[in-house]
């Protein structure tokens, strides 16, 4: 019994998928920050556009104000406050697969992953700094980047199926 499980292979990641999985995870401190800025950007109601008066103090014309573009008071409320909840969404959507694999981490795994990916360290400083031989650090990655693919991490919706 014991010689089948050490038979047994380990499951191994495709290699395109953890350099997907990787990349998500360096991403996912910017993604946070970025949604942090959103949301607390969003709270706040929109700022009427300011009523100025043309030549003559006419009120219909708006001194300064194009039809479209950067000038325009109304654009902020109406093309670019969409965008940006949007984008919030679409981050919420990558960031909560990541948040839910961190959850499950071992705490070696954690230090790995805050190391490797948070902090950008390379693979031999993050040995030193997690007092680990080099091949135990590739052990973890291996272990990090199957938990996180088994968490969805970097999964996209298939589009043609409609899901």
């Amino acid at each position: 019994m014991e010689a089948e499980a050490a038979a047994t292979p380990t499951p191994r990641l495709d290699p395109v998928r953890a350099s997907q999985i990787e990349r998500e995870l360096r991403e996912y401190p910017r993604l946070t920050a970025r949604l942090e800025w959103l949301v607390e950007y969003l709270a706040e109601p929109p700022m009427p556009a300011p009523r100025r008066f043309g030549r003559g103090g006419r009120a219909g014309v708006a001194m300064g104000v194009q039809d479209s573009g950067v000038n325009d008071p109304t654009a902020m409320v109406g093309i670019y406050r969409p965008r940006m909840v949007e984008e919030s969404w679409e981050i919420r959507f990558r960031v909560k697969p990541v948040e839910y694999f961190l959850l499950f981490l071992t705490p070696p795994q954690k230090a790995f992953t805050q190391f490797r990916y948070f902090e950008d360290m390379a693979m031999d400083a993050v040995a030193m700094a997690m007092s680990v031989s080099r091949a135990g650090v590739y052990r973890l990655r291996e272990e990090v980047l199957l938990a996180a693919d088994a968490a969805g991490v970097a999964r996209r919706p298939n589009v043609a199926q409609g899901a």
